[in-house]
């Protein structure tokens, strides 16, 4: 059961009653609206497409999702940045939350497999110009965005700019099409040439190696690590603070996989000592906010979770609509086997969840059970998960999650 429990946290940090919840009304991220930002059209991609056309801009997408933590820290970071607002007037800035029904239209004909992915489409005749998956700096946004204004004039490829950015763009292409191999020796071909600025490229690094098998990932592992300490402990890294968070994250699971645990601890306790300073530097709930995932898998990491309870806590006192504080104070109560109070959580949450992002919280009620010895509940809450995300237009990703959930509840009712 610990296992089931943990993959659950796994799945929810990342990237959370037995009886069928409401279908709810939308519930905006802390940062769905943010302020002293861009000006987005919301969910609306035809109206961003008539904008667009009617003032000759191009337009500029953010594909996010609400429990995407990278998503929101561009929110809070880079579409706040002066470099970035000095060229709002440029393009007309347009979001999709690709976890709400009304937008499985647009999901259906842009795959994704990596949030946020951006794009900058031409309206004139709605042919996309940029796709990039993942965060960017600000200084990256503003070259990509030169870029696709320039591929749009030429009718040409956008090129991207600076050996970091291609690699990141090359291992990220291949881990999303599971070429672990082929990322991995990527990786040790072309990071040795990199100096600064490879840090996502590095994270990427580090998860296709953890999928060879252990003779195969050896002989780089080891210098992959020592690389990605160097850069997390390097403060003019030019990376976001989410990125360097993935980085510790990524070093953690790397150094338990070699079984060298005291250093995972000591990188651990870094990590969460990093993330505490930037919350406590966060100018307002929402901004600190954006760390809570994160501190939540740090503090895991440590086996501390309790240490989560108070930011969760407040993070739920000040964005009732959402639903990932409680969603995660259930993963820390569960991790303290505190499970009536994990469930009561997950009551909390499961009323506010949307999109096929429910199975993630349906799965952890159904461990949280479970782990109680309530088998029955157990296969009754995953009944009630599936139902609920069947009766919602479902990605393929999410389709198959709902049969994997429905095989379960068949085997713990077989018991």
């Amino acid at each position: 059961m610990r296992t089931l429990l943990l993959a659950s946290m796994a799945v929810i940090v990342s990237t959370a009653c037995g009886t069928a919840a409401p279908a709810p009304a939308a519930a905006p991220s802390p940062l769905s609206s943010p302020s002293s930002s861009l000006s987005f059209v919301e969910d609306d991609y035809a109206r961003a497409l008539a904008d667009g056309r009617a003032v000759h801009r191009l337009v500029f997408v953010d594909a996010w999702a609400p429990w995407c933590h990278t998503c929101l820290s561009m929110r809070a970071f880079t579409f706040r940045d002066p470099k970035v607002l000095a060229h709002a007037a440029e393009y007309t800035w347009a979001s999709i939350d690709t976890e709400k029904p009304e937008n499985a239209a647009w999901v259906a004909a842009h795959p994704m497999h990596s949030w946020p992915t951006l794009y900058v489409v031409d309206p004139t005749n709605d042919t996309t110009v940029l796709t990039w998956a993942n965060s960017a700096t600000a200084d990256e946004l503003v070259a990509l965005l030169a870029g696709a204004s320039a591929a749009a004039a030429k009718g040409a490829p956008i090129a991207l700019s600076g050996p970091a950015a291609n690699l990141e763009a090359e291992l990220d292409a291949l881990a999303g099409k599971k070429e672990y191999a082929g990322c991995a020796a990527a990786a040790e071909r072309e990071l040795p040439g990199i100096p600064r600025g490879a840090g996502r490229a590095t994270t990427f690094a580090l998860g296709c190696a953890l999928q060879l098998a252990a003779d195969a990932r050896e002989p780089m592992l080891g210098h992959l690590v020592e690389r990605a300490r160097k850069t997390v402990a390097n403060p003019d890294e030019p990376i976001l603070a989410d990125d360097r968070s993935d980085l510790y994250e990524a070093i953690v699971e790397a150094l338990n996989e070699e079984k060298r645990t005291d250093d995972a601890h000591t990188v651990a306790t870094q990590w969460a000592a990093y993330l505490d300073a930037q919350a406590s530097r966060a100018p307002d709930a929402a901004t600190r906010a954006v760390f809570d995932a994160h501190r939540l898998g740090a503090y895991l990491a440590l086996g501390s979770p309790e240490r989560a309870i108070p930011m969760l806590e407040q993070s739920a006192r000040d964005f009732p609509n959402d639903y990932n504080p409680p969603a995660r104070l259930a993963l820390a109560y569960a991790a303290m086997k505190r499970y009536d109070d994990a469930l009561t959580a997950l009551g909390r949450a499961l009323p506010l969840v949307y999109g096929g992002r429910m199975l993630r919280l349906y799965a952890l009620e159904a461990d949280v059970l479970e782990a109680k010895g309530d088998r029955a509940g157990a296969a009754a809450a995953l009944h009630v998960g599936v139902a609920r995300a069947r009766a919602t237009p479902l990605s393929a990703r999410y389709a198959a999650g709902a049969d994997e959930l429905e095989k379960r509840a068949r085997t713990l009712e077989s018991k």
